[in-house]
């Protein structure tokens, strides 16, 4: 009888542990398989499909904000899918979606309530795979103990995401230059010193700025400007790297409505930027007192051609132009009329 108890009594915990650990193997693979299943519910491939598109949402009003990349069914509108991204400092165009990636500015160890930043500063470009992996890409600047600067802050990757356009370093630099780089080789495809340009072009003063690729991707603008007047364009073409000088006409001022495609900006005859709201004011009573009146006008930058569109006689007012599409112009009259001007070609 005690044989047979003490049998049982080592029988019995032999059981419970057989069970415990039988059910310790069920539940990891039925974890496991119901993760794989939700993953395989929920994950992207690395790149947009023909009938998807990509949309965002980001805070400006934040110094640092996080930003939401949502991907959506072109026809329906719905959401397909969508990842976050941390530390995305809203300045200029930090974010840029593209058929296999999104690039954003990102920011570290920044404290928004100093000017200078302390020790370990860095701001970056990262590229995001629309599964949600994300890689560093290039420095742009950082602070080991003195802060050091490589790039400005903007830049323009090329629809086909095989090249970058920077602005290297600042004006007072020997090697202040418009950048084009080659993302996969990490090497500057081309380079335009400003000491170069003004060399050849020296009526032609101020500072690069980037305007956007073509949409297929051949051609790269920036520009020259100083305060918020544009000074000149500068067209680049892909691979052969030759470059277009196209001087702005005067009153072209800083975010026009510019169209790459086919060369064309706005501009208009008025007082141009003041800046200061009581110096404004007087020079625009000024001008409706002496009866000014102020013409709209579309130009080409290539033929030179300009397109008068509007008069008013409020040397305060906003045209607000913006192109709808490559050769429609929309913009409103100060009546509140909206107006659509379409290019003939």
């Amino acid at each position: 009888m005690i044989v047979h108890m003490k049998k049982f009594f080592i029988v019995i915990p032999i059981i419970i542990f057989l069970l415990l650990a039988s059910a310790d193997v069920y539940f990891y693979f039925f974890r496991k398989n119901l993760q794989s299943s939700l993953e395989s519910q929920t994950s992207h491939p690395p790149c947009l499909s023909d009938n998807e598109t990509v949309d965002y949402t980001i805070n400006w009003r934040q110094d640092v904000t996080p930003v939401d990349i949502i991907i959506k069914d072109k026809k329906s509108g719905n959401e397909i899918s969508r990842f976050s991204i941390n530390s995305i400092l809203p300045v200029y165009y930090p974010v840029q979606p593209r058929k296999c990636g999104v690039y954003v500015l990102r920011v570290f160890n920044y404290n928004p309530e100093i000017n200078k930043q302390a020790p370990g500063y860095r701001d970056e470009i990262w590229k995001y795979d629309y599964s949600g992996k994300g890689k560093p890409l290039l420095l742009l600047s950082e602070k080991p103990k003195e802060f050091i600067s490589y790039y400005s802050l903007v830049f323009q990757v090329d629809p086909r995401e095989i090249y970058i356009a920077l602005v290297r370093g600042y004006l007072e630099r020997e090697d202040y230059a418009l950048v084009i780089k080659d993302l996969n080789l990490r090497v500057d495809s081309f380079v335009l010193l400003r000491q170069t340009l003004f060399e050849k072009y020296p009526d032609l003063l101020g500072y690069f700025g980037l305007e956007s690729w073509t949409k297929n991707g051949d051609y790269f603008w920036g520009d020259l400007s100083i305060g918020a007047n544009e000074i000149a364009y500068l067209r680049i073409l892909r691979e052969l790297w030759e470059l277009d000088v196209l001087p702005a006409p005067a009153g072209t001022l800083g975010g026009t409505a510019f169209n790459p495609e086919f060369g064309y900006v706005t501009y208009d005859t008025g007082p141009g930027w003041i800046g200061i709201h009581e110096v404004a004011e007087q020079v625009y009573d000024e001008w409706r007192k002496a009866g000014k009146k102020v013409d709209f006008y579309l130009y080409n930058l290539f033929t030179k051609e300009k397109i008068l569109l509007a008069t008013t006689t409020d040397p305060s007012w906003s045209f607000k132009p913006k192109w709808l599409s490559n050769i429609e112009l929309e913009y409103y009259l100060p009546s509140g009329e909206r107006k659509v001007y379409k290019i003939i070609k």
